[in-house]
């Protein structure tokens, strides 16, 4: 097997993703009561609050729609991404810095070749999934991991 065509091919879990943007919700709450809580005049606290709302709603919108648009991922080891779409055909993406992998839980990195990055928390059992194993593989290979 040519290691051109080495790759791995992970579907992503909906309770992940729900978990993922929950937590952002959750988080972009907290921030918020946070500047409403700092010893700033009130109109500081207003322009705090609606930049910190604009960006935290920005990034969970950008999130949701790379959710809504990705089915599941190709990965392979030059660090190309296939990301597989429901409606249209495979959309050309690569690993972004910050992907760290564990044995069971990963956080994948996704940029696009449009620019837009997200993203991805994904788990798998290396000892039951051989993709996961293979995942695993081209993210020792690929820098960004």
């Amino acid at each position: 097997m040519s290691s051109a065509t080495y790759s791995a091919s992970i579907q992503p879990n909906l309770r992940l993703r729900y978990l993922v943007l929950g937590s952002g919700m959750l988080l972009a709450a907290i921030g918020a009561l946070v500047i409403l809580l700092l010893p700033l005049v009130a109109h500081w606290r207003a322009v705090l609050l609606a930049a910190w709302l604009v960006m935290v709603v920005t990034e969970l919108l950008l999130s949701w729609r790379a959710y809504r648009e990705s089915l599941s991922y190709r990965l392979y080891c030059d660090g190309s991404i296939d990301v597989m779409r429901p409606t249209r055909g495979p959309r050309a993406a690569a690993f972004a810095a910050g992907s760290v992998i564990g044995t069971r839980l990963a956080w994948l990195r996704v940029r696009a070749a449009d620019g837009a990055c997200w993203g991805e928390l994904i788990a798998g059992n290396p000892r039951k999934n051989k993709e996961w194993r293979r995942f695993q593989v081209i993210c020792r290979l690929v820098g960004a991991c």
